[in-house]
């Protein structure tokens, strides 16, 4: 006898096992879109940790750089520190420098002044002594044509007796002393 799904008749704990069975056939279903949900939940997973991973290993590189480049501006901002300190020495410096300068250039004004009153006062020193020369020799007598003897005296420097010569000229030359004593 062939039945068709007209003439199916079950009982009531037919009906029960089979509704049963079908309840847990759906629950299986539904636990196989729950694995199949959970695989796909497991690629997306999967791509996230790869994409976390990447994250990870560009945030380390981003903090390496980030910690190079704070330790370059701390170079940097050493190397400035360093520069404002030195360039405030140096300013010390060239103030002193130049407060030297000035007091150098000032003696330098004093000492010109001092040399041109010096330099005047020689002149007129000089001035004087010519003066006092031209004054103390008015009374000179002044022979020519004499021939000049030097011998060394007792510092070996030329020496000259102008009386002894004198005397030698006119004994030789006895009439011009008669000339002279007249």
């Amino acid at each position: 006898m062939q039945r068709t799904r007209e003439d199916v008749f079950l009982s009531h704990a037919e009906f029960d096992e089979v509704f049963q069975k079908l309840n847990m056939i759906e629950s299986k279903f539904e636990k196989l879109d729950k694995l199949d949900k959970l695989d796909s939940m497991e690629q997306c997973l999967r791509s996230t940790s790869v994409q976390v991973s990447d994250l990870e290993a560009r945030v380390s590189k981003s903090e390496s750089k980030t910690q190079a480049l704070e330790q370059s501006s701390e170079f940097i901002s050493s190397q400035y520190d360093d520069i404002i300190q030195q360039r405030a020495l140096d300013e010390k410096h060239m103030s002193k420098q130049k407060q030297s300068l000035d007091q150098i250039a000032q003696q330098n004004k004093s000492l010109k002044a001092s040399q041109q009153e010096i330099c005047d006062i020689n002149s007129q020193i000089k001035h004087e002594l010519t003066d006092t020369k031209c004054w103390s020799m008015r009374d000179n007598l002044l022979f020519n044509n004499i021939p000049e003897t030097t011998q060394p005296n007792q510092y070996g420097r030329p020496h000259e007796d102008t009386v002894k010569v004198l005397s030698n000229f006119f004994k030789k030359n006895s009439s011009l002393l008669e000339l002279f004593i007249k």
